[in-house]
C-alpha cells in the first residue's frame, strides 16, 4: 500500500509534468518517489516527445491538468487506483516503444489495422530508421498517396531508394511511380520542386515534355515554337499553388494538341521514348533511328521492365512504304511504323535479347 506521504511526491510529480511539459525543460523525477510515479513520469516524457505539433502537446497537458484536478479530490486507495489507470493508459499513448525494426513494423502494422494510420506512419518510420525495408515501404506509400501527411512524390521515392538499399527487391517498386521530365534531384524553384512532389503534375509534365518533342521534331526545331516555350515556362514560374500549375499545363497542352492537328512525321530519324511511361511508368524504353535513305534505317532500343529486367538491340530495318522491317535471321522480327506522331513497335521471338522476364521492344514512342 501506497502511504500519503508517496502519494503527494506522485501529484507533485504530475503537477512537474504539467508545468513543464509543454516546453524543452528536460523532465526531472524525485529520486525517491514510488517506481510506478517514476515510470509515469518517464513514460509521459517519452509520450510528449512523440508529440510534433504544439496543438498536440497542449491537448495532452489539458488532459493530464483535468486527470490532475480530479485526482486531488480522491481518498488514498482511489488515488492509488487511479494512478495505476494512469500509468496504464500513459504506456499505451506511448506506443512508439519498440527496439527492432520488425517490432516496430509489427506494431505498426497493428496500429494500421486499429484504423490508426497517424500512429502506424510513425511506426512505419521508426522501423525504417532501423534498416526495415517494409516499414520504409510503407511509409513511401503515405507520402505517395498523401495519407495523412501531404502528398510528396520525392519524398515517396527516397523511402523506396532507403528500402531498396535494404532489399533489392524495392527498386522495381520505385520505377512504377510517376517521374517528370527532368531531375527532381536538381529542382531549383517551387514550381519545380512542387512538380515533383505531385504524382498528377508529374504526369502533365511528362505528358507535356513528350508533345513539346513530338512538335520539334516535326516543325523541325522552329524558332517561334521555342520562344514561346520558354514564355509559357516563364509564366508558369509565377505560380504560387498547385492548382495555378495546373492550369498553366492544361492550357499548354491544348495549345500543343491544336499545333499538332493536321501534322505527322515524315522520316522515321529522331530519338524517341515508349510512351506508357506518363501514366503507366514501371516499363521505359528509348528508341534512336537515322534514316539513312528511302530504302533502310539504322536504329537501336533499349528497354527496362518494372522488374529491372533490360534488353537492348540494334541493326539495320527495311523500308516497305510507311514501315520498317528488321530480321536476325534467328527468330526475332521487329516493325517500325509511323504513325501520326509516334513509331509503333511491335516484335516477337526477341526474348534471346533481353532474358525470360524482359518485357520486349513493343510499345509506342514519341
Amino acid at each position: 500500500m501506497l502511504s500519503i506521504k508517496r502519494i503527494l511526491v506522485i501529484a507533485a510529480i504530475l503537477f512537474v509534468f504539467i508545468t513543464v511539459a509543454g516546453s524543452d525543460t528536460t523532465l526531472l523525477c524525485p529520486p525517491n518517489s514510488d517506481s510506478q510515479a517514476k515510470e509515469l513520469c518517464v513514460q509521459a516524457e517519452d509520450y510528449l516527445k512523440q508529440l510534433k505539433t504544439l496543438n498536440d502537446q497542449n491537448q495532452f497537458i489539458a488532459d493530464q491538468n483535468e486527470w490532475w484536478n480530479i485526482f486531488q479530490e480522491q481518498d488514498q486507495n482511489t488515488k492509488m487506483l487511479m494512478l495505476s489507470k494512469r500509468l496504464s493508459y500513459v504506456r499505451e499513448l506511448n506506443f512508439l516503444d519498440c527496439q527492432t525494426g520488425i517490432d516496430c513494423f509489427k506494431k505498426g502494422e497493428k496500429q494500421k489495422g486499429e484504423n490508426n494510420p497517424q500512429k502506424a506512419l510513425l511506426l512505419f518510420e521508426k522501423a525504417c530508421e532501423f534498416q526495415n525495408a517494409e516499414g520504409c515501404d510503407e511509409v513511401s506509400y503515405f507520402y505517395s498517396e498523401g495519407k495523412y501527411v501531404e502528398e510528396d512524390l520525392f519524398e515517396a521515392k527516397k523511402y523506396l531508394e532507403k528500402a531498396g538499399e535494404i532489399s533489392g527487391y524495392y527498386f522495381s517498386k520505385l520505377r512504377e511511380l510517376p517521374s517528370p521530365s527532368y531531375d527532381c534531384g536538381k529542382a531549383s524553384n517551387y514550381v519545380e520542386k512542387t512538380i515533383c512532389k505531385h504524382s498528377g503534375l508529374s504526369i502533365l509534365d511528362c505528358k507535356l515534355a513528350q508533345q513539346y518533342r513530338t512538335l520539334m521534331r516535326i516543325s523541325g526545331s522552329n524558332s517561334e515554337h521555342k520562344k514561346a516555350q520558354r514564355s509559357w515556362i516563364s509564366e508558369r514560374s509565377e505560380c504560387k499553388d498547385v492548382n495555378c500549375i495546373e492550369d498553366k499545363f492544361l492550357s499548354r497542352l491544348e495549345k500543343l494538341n491544336i499545333l499538332l492537328s493536321g501534322q505527322s512525321l515524315k522520316s522515321f530519324s529522331g530519338k524517341y521514348f515508349l510512351g506508357n511511361n506518363c501514366d503507366n511508368p514501371g516499363n521505359e524504353g528509348v528508341l534512336e533511328i537515322q534514316q539513312q535513305n528511302d530504302a533502310a534505317i539504322k536504329f537501336s532500343i533499349g528497354t527496362a521492365g518494372a522488374s529491372m529486367h533490360t534488353g537492348d538491340i540494334d541493326g539495320v530495318a527495311y523500308i516497305n512504304k510507311n514501315k520498317a522491317e528488321f530480321d536476325d535471321k534467328n527468330g526475332c522480327k521487329i516493325t517500325f511504323k509511323i504513325s501520326t506522331h509516334s513509331i509503333i513497335v511491335t516484335d516477337e521471338g526477341c526474348s534471346l535479347y533481353g532474358g525470360a522476364r524482359f518485357p520486349g521492344f513493343g510499345g509506342e514512342y514519341f
